[in-house]
């Protein structure tokens, strides 16, 4: 399994800038608002009843994150949208397929 994950804290505004490699794990889970979940690549995440990518955010940006599956074991390519999230913004997450509150 590899995991880096990193957020900062950008100047110019409220937002707070995620970024994760993930790779044979459980993928993407993050709660919280004001983030910029961005330029991501999944592989091989989720799978057995677990998401890829599971969101309950508000006031977000999800942008150009990427799904990957070498065809080794169970995957879960969805991004899963939970009921509490708000007035987010998803583009250009090739891979995925958006399931739950999503407008």
């Amino acid at each position: 399994m590899v995991s880096t994950f990193l957020v900062e804290l950008c100047e110019t505004s409220q937002y707070e800038t995620m970024q994760l490699l993930a790779q044979d794990s459980p993928g993407i889970n993050v709660q919280g608002s004001h983030f910029v979940v961005t330029n991501n690549s999944l592989k091989d995440v989720g799978g057995g009843g677990t998401p890829g990518f599971v969101v309950e955010l508000t006031d977000s940006h999800i942008t150009d994150n990427t799904f990957s599956y070498t065809g080794r074991g169970p995957v879960d390519a969805q991004i899963v949208v939970q009921p509490a999230s708000q007035r987010n913004l998803f583009k250009n997450n090739r891979g995925f397929t958006m399931t739950g509150n999503v407008r």
